[in-house]
């Protein structure tokens, strides 16, 4: 067997790797909540780099002219190691949000986790509710607080599908979750 023909169909591989990425991402944006465990892929510089090197690969396997093919694989492989260098260089100049506590519904099956970060020079909390348990849980982003605004004091769950968020404000912020798949009805939106 010739190396053209083991390379026309070699074509198949990368390109069945990106559907089942591009699917795994759709399924996970398209469900209410998307999946936890395929958050990552939605990420760009991480998504990014696996798709700009699958087209490298995929240029190697189908271009047979000599000149082409050195010069798609090297500029796709370069865009790759570009790509991957600026999540880097922007990864390294971002701290991210550390989790501060957890506070679980009266009955159970949801949870909200506060994360303390940094937005510029001010603390920020940012908080999200999950549901379910690994793999197929689930979660939604609440809101945050933004210390130039106010400062969060607590969360206390006020029933098992509602919420209060205790900030440093006059008036806290009262949350409701749809009883089915806990998407909140409105976000905190303090400052972020």
């Amino acid at each position: 067997m010739n190396e053209t023909s083991v390379r026309s169909r070699l074509w198949m591989m990368p390109l069945g790797v990106a559907a089942v990425l591009v699917a795994a991402v759709v399924l996970g944006r398209r469900q209410p909540g998307g999946f936890v465990v395929l958050g990552w892929l939605d990420q760009p510089v991480l998504f990014g780099t696996i798709a700009i090197a699958m087209v490298a690969f995929t240029c190697w396997l189908l271009v047979d002219h000599d000149m082409w093919r050195p010069f798609l694989v090297g500029a796709f492989t370069a865009l790759t190691l570009a790509w991957a260098a600026l999540g880097a260089l922007v990864g390294s100049t971002t701290a991210k949000p550390v989790e501060q506590a957890r506070h679980a519904s009266p009955d159970g099956e949801r949870e909200v986790v506060v994360y303390r970060g940094y937005a510029g020079r001010d603390d920020a909390w940012e908080l999200r509710v999950t549901s379910g348990t690994w793999p197929t849980s689930r979660e939604w982003d609440l809101g945050c607080v933004n210390a130039e605004r106010a400062t969060l004091n607590g969360v206390e769950w006020t029933g098992a599908n509602t919420l209060r968020v205790l900030v440093s404000l006059p008036k806290d912020i009262d949350l409701t979750l749809d009883a089915d798949t806990a998407k909140p009805t409105s976000r905190v939106a303090l400052g972020c």
